[in-house]
This record gives structure tokens, C-alpha cells and sequence, in this order.
């Protein structure tokens, strides 16, 4: 997620000259590529923001009701070596030989955080990190995001839906190898367990910061980019925000409710969260857990705040997804 106190600064401008709960909430679930055209977005084509990454194979994905048209990169396991160490991760080939892929075992959906998108160093680094341990990592820019169009976000509901397609069109192109797992950060979190939820080809997922709600967490991350300017918002009311915000895109807030996949799903789900979140807190990740029972882990961790607890807490989160994937996937 980038530039969030710009974004809420404008908002909070908006609000000052009169503005109101209508134009927050319209802002909040506005994509980065509203009205923008595939032809416009050069995302699917670019080069990979990571030195040596490459990208196996590049999908169009066409999504219709309401329509959109997502960009997916995959990355197979390849004669690429891990080297992991206190002073960070990074990927070579043996003796500078040439790259060649080889077959995975199983597959991992990579989702990204709210206004991020999948051609980000950090996204590249899991992809490659889970190719490297025999996974086809699928990364898919969410709907209005990077190299994909549509107009706007639903917090997990209609994203759910669309990764449907993402993976009936691996599947038709033989794409789909193995066991399914989804992994996703924040936004990304609360989508890969919305779509654990309707789609039974999942069989595993590990969220990072995920939130449980788009009604409570919305306040929250106001509240942690503002501080005591988030005042100037809440004098509206958060909830007249919240259902604003679905009237915009066309879809019931009480649908963004991530306790509700989790109640359906029989995949197995790792919750990774930090106690220091202040935009997501670590109530939603126990609210999560209680939701999905039996079939739920979770982890807090101490330190970091929402942007860097996948930075800071790196090595240990990776360990983690890791040995979860391949206890429920291999």
C-alpha cells in the first residue's frame, strides 16, 4: 500500500470544503485504474521489478458482471538456487548456467495489499521464494490494480469471484498443477479467505495483516493515518462511509465479511499478524481464528506495524507459510 496519508490528507481537503460520508466512501472503494482501458495499462507487459525475475507465462483473464480484465503472471520452479541469510534473500542459478524450469508439485495464488499491485519487489520475492520450493506461483493483479482494469473494490467479495476465473483459465491451460493454496497480504489476506470460502479447490491459504471486516477495519486504518485529524472524517459517521462506499461500487458491505468464508471453507488456514498493527489490529486476526475453529493457526507477533511486519518479521513469516504449504499442499 503506498501513499495512504496523501490519499486521506485529500480526503480529510475534500471533507473540509465540503465534502461528505458519500465522497469518503466513493474514494475509499475507487480503484488506481478507474476507468482505464486494457490497452492503457502497460503493467501486464512491463518488466518485472526485481533483478533476474522471470515470468514463465502472462494471462488475460476476462471477467464479466461487471465486467474487468485481470493481468497474471506465473513463475515456475526452476534450477534457481535460494540463498536466504541475515543479510536477505536472493536467487541465482549455479554457475551463472542458463535458467531452465522444471516441474512443480503444486500451485500458490499470490494476492497483493489494497493500491499495491503484483509487479512489486515484494511480491516477486514470494513468488520466486515459493517457485524455488517446487510451487507454480500464480501472481494476479486484483481488479483495477496494476495491469488489470475494472472500476471498483469490494474488500474481498467480488475479487473472490473473479479468482474463480483466474483459476478455471489455469486449469484450461493446464496451468492448475496440483493441491491450491492462495496466499495474500492485508486486502490480499481478506480475498484469499473469501475465496477459500466459495471455491473448494482451495485447500490451504496463509493470510499476513489481514483484516476480518470492511466495516470495522475501514475506521481503524482512518484512525492510524490520521491520528486526531481522523476526527474530521468520523464527524460523518464511519458506518454512513461504509455503506457510501458500497452504494459506489455496487455491493452490500455486509458481504466484505471474511468471518463468514471462514465458516464455510475446509481449507486450512494460517494467520500470520503483528500485535503492533494499528490500521488492521489483532483482534480481527482472532476474530478470524474463532471463525474458522479447528482448522484455523494463527501467530501474532510483537514489533512491527502493518507495513513492515512483512519486512521485519521476514525470514519467520516465510518459514512459516512455508511449512504450512507444504504440510496441506505436497
Amino acid at each position: 500500500m503506498r501513499n495512504f496519508r496523501l490519499i486521506f490528507f485529500c480526503l480529510t481537503l475534500d471533507l473540509a470544503l465540503g465534502g461528505c460520508a458519500g465522497t469518503i466512501g466513493r474514494a475509499a472503494v475507487k480503484t488506481p485504474n478507474q476507468g482505464k482501458a486494457t490497452q492503457e495499462l502497460n503493467a501486464h507487459v512491463a518488466e518485472p521489478e526485481m533483478e533476474g525475475a522471470m515470468i514463465d507465462h502472462r494471462l488475460r483473464v476476462e471477467i464479466d458482471q461487471p465486467a474487468a480484465s485481470l493481468s497474471v503472471w506465473v513463475i515456475d520452479p526452476s534450477n534457481e538456487e535460494i540463498h536466504d541469510n541475515d543479510q536477505g534473500l536472493w536467487f541465482a542459478t549455479p554457475g551463472n548456467k542458463t535458467r531452465k524450469s522444471r516441474q512443480p508439485h503444486s500451485t500458490v495464488l499470490i494476492l497483493h495489499g489494497f493500491r499495491h499491485w503484483k509487479n512489486d519487489w515484494a511480491y516477486l520475492v514470494w513468488a520466486r521464494f515459493f517457485a524455488q520450493h517446487g510451487y507454480r506461483a500464480v501472481l494476479v493483479d486484483l481488479r483495477g490494480h496494476g495491469g488489470s482494469t475494472g472500476d471498483w473494490s469490494t474488500f474481498g467479495p467480488q475479487e473472490a469471484r473473479d479468482l474463480k476465473y483466474v483459476v478455471d483459465e489455469l486449469d484450461r491451460q493446464n496451468l492448475l498443477a496440483g493441491n491450491l493454496g492462495v496466499f495474500g497480504g492485508s486486502y490480499g489476506g481478506a480475498t484469499a479467505i473469501h475465496f477459500a470460502g466459495i471455491d473448494p479447490r482451495v485447500v490451504s491459504a496463509v493470510t499476513v495483516s489481514a483484516f476480518s471486516t470492511m466495516r470495522e477495519v475501514l475506521p481503524s486504518f482512518i484512525k492510524a493515518e490520521l491520528g486526531w485529524l481522523s476526527g474530521a472524517v468520523g464527524v460523518w459517521g464511519y458506518d454512513r462511509i461504509v455503506d457510501a462506499a458500497g452504494k459506489a461500487g455496487g455491493f452490500n458491505p455486509e458481504d466484505a465479511d471474511a468471518r463468514k468464508a471462514m465458516r464455510t471453507t475446509s481449507a486450512h488456514i494460517l494467520i500470520l499478524h503483528s500485535l503492533a498493527d494499528k490500521h488492521v489490529p489483532p483482534q480481527h486476526a482472532r476474530d478470524l481464528a474463532y471463525a474458522g475453529g479447528g482448522r484455523v493457526k494463527m501467530v501474532l507477533y510483537e514489533g512491527a506495524d502493518h507495513f513492515m511486519f512483512g519486512v521485519n518479521e521476514a525470514q519467520e513469516v516465510r518459514q512459516q507459510a512455508l511449512e504450512w504449504f507444504d504440510a496441506y499442499l505436497k
